[in-house]
């Protein structure tokens, strides 16, 4: 009869998942086709990088004509393999190029929001957060659903499905089920990292640190050899998925085809070089511009052998740009370590306001949740003031203990998170999608904490 019961249990277990992914894709849906991304076509004349849609040309044009890549080995760029994918979704789904980029994001935001809710019960055992979740992207967070120019927006998703996740992960004791939710997350790192690259790193580095701190370490400390082999294991598993789908793949299609070379990574140097005269007055007369990379290096920027334009992604181009960045900051040494000390601070205080103000700084393709945020922002707050107030001793410190052992966590995605921005500048909202997200989830964090509190104390005055 227990047997029974449990089996009983399982299955309403198993029901309640479906129903909260199937109304996490109904509301997705809704949150697409309310908003300004649901109407696309100025904003793709506005906003796509043009050179990017031209190399996605190429891409879908030999496709669709010989089903070979004959130009592939030519295009230098670091995220080269999510033309490769690109190109066969486009010709899968007959869609014109312009729009391949745009229906992809779509599909990744339907499928992060659809799962928000099941990952949310998960965590919490709470059916009515597990509901409410979703809500927080329409009401507080439209930052990381509008359509950009790039790709820089799969820093933002790949946050908010990682944090929830890890932080479960780390607070609970150690389960069979967790595996599931490891190779989840390995997957996200494959993904995440052909659309722009390192956008999983964050993601590596805390499931590292989650196998030795719940697998290697304790394992070492009681002498068994086994679980040290397994977490060793699956470290080396989390770093080759980085350059699973971005490498491995395309290279091995390259063998098969017989492609002449390649692909090869370009680094960051260009927008590191550049990055130098983010701030006004800097020694070295720069300009974060793309044309003081190019400045008198106009003959750097082709394929002498081949006779055509690379840009930014020739070899030759990348060599002098990387002599030249590391020749200015040795020569400059003392200014180039405050400037990037400078740099990390306002990335991090303009990552916090983009975060609560939602600023109409997106190109205004954004919905009205300026002065929303500011209404969530304060009701949250005075959420967490009743939820800490309320709870017992014993109960507050053990959350704050959980809190505690999961900070790390936090400071590696928003140290990750302002990455681009110390490259680059940290006056552009796309290259903080990473730290944004963090301190996004930060409050959802506190909104599911504080909900789950109301809840509960809702239930037991309604049982009185």
């Amino acid at each position: 009869m227990k047997k029974l019961s449990l089996q009983n249990k399982s299955y309403k277990i198993y029901i309640t998942y479906f129903f909260l992914i199937m109304y996490g894709c109904f509301l997705g849906y809704l949150i697409i086709k309310t908003t300004s991304i649901s109407h696309p076509i100025k904003a793709l004349e506005e906003h796509y990088m043009s050179l990017r849609v031209t190399w996605l040309d190429y891409f879908i044009s030999d496709l669709s004509k010989t089903g070979v890549y004959s130009g592939f080995h030519r295009l230098y760029d670091h995220n080269a393999s999510m033309y490769f994918y690109l190109s066969h979704f486009a010709v899968f789904a007959k869609l014109n190029t312009a729009y391949t980029f745009f229906y992809t994001q779509l599909i990744v935001v339907l499928g992060c929001v659809a799962l928000y809710p099941s990952i949310f019960y998960r965590l919490t055992g709470n059916i009515y957060v597990s509901l409410l979740s979703i809500f927080f992207f329409k009401l507080y967070n439209p930052f990381s659903l509008y359509f950009l120019s790039d790709s820089y927006w799969i820093y933002g998703w790949t946050t908010f499905i990682s944090l929830p996740i890890l932080f479960f992960l780390f607070r609970d004791k150690w389960q069979k089920s967790n595996w599931i939710w490891i190779l989840g997350l390995i997957g996200v790192i494959s993904v995440s990292n052909v659309f722009r690259a390192n956008a999983g790193l964050s993601v590596i580095i805390s499931l590292i640190l989650l196998m030795f701190v719940k697998i290697i370490y304790p394992a070492i400390k009681s002498k068994k050899l086994k679980p040290v082999i397994i977490g060793a294991c699956v470290c080396l598993l989390i770093i080759f998925s980085n350059g699973f789908f971005t490498s491995t793949v395309p290279h091995i299609y390259q063998s098969a085809t017989s492609q002449p070379e390649c692909l090869p990574m370009k680094g960051p140097w260009h927008s590191l070089y550049i990055g130098l005269g983010w701030e006004r007055g800097n020694p070295f007369g720069l300009e974060y511009a793309d044309a003081y990379g190019y400045m008198n290096r106009e003959y750097l920027l082709y394929d002498t052998e081949e006779g055509y334009y690379i840009g930014a992604e020739s070899p030759a181009y990348i060599d002098e740009v990387k002599k030249v960045y590391f020749d200015n900051v040795f020569s400059n040494l003392g200014y180039c370590i405050g400037s990037y000390i400078k740099k990390s601070f306002i990335a991090i205080i303009n990552s916090i306001r983009f975060s609560l103000i939602t600023p109409p700084i997106l190109y205004k393709l954004y919905y009205q949740a300026n002065s929303m945020s500011y209404i969530v922002t304060i009701f949250l707050s005075m959420l967490m003031i009743f939820y800490l107030k309320n709870i017992k001793a014993d109960e507050k410190k053990l959350f704050l203990k959980r809190l505690y052992i999961f900070s790390p966590i936090i400071l590696i995605f928003i140290l990750c998170g302002i990455l681009p921005a110390l490259i680059a500048t940290p006056f552009i909202p796309q290259y903080l999608f990473g730290a944004v997200s963090t301190f996004d989830c930060m409050v959802l964090t506190a909104y599911i904490i504080a909900l789950t509190q109301i809840t509960k104390y809702i239930k037991l005055k309604l049982q009185k």
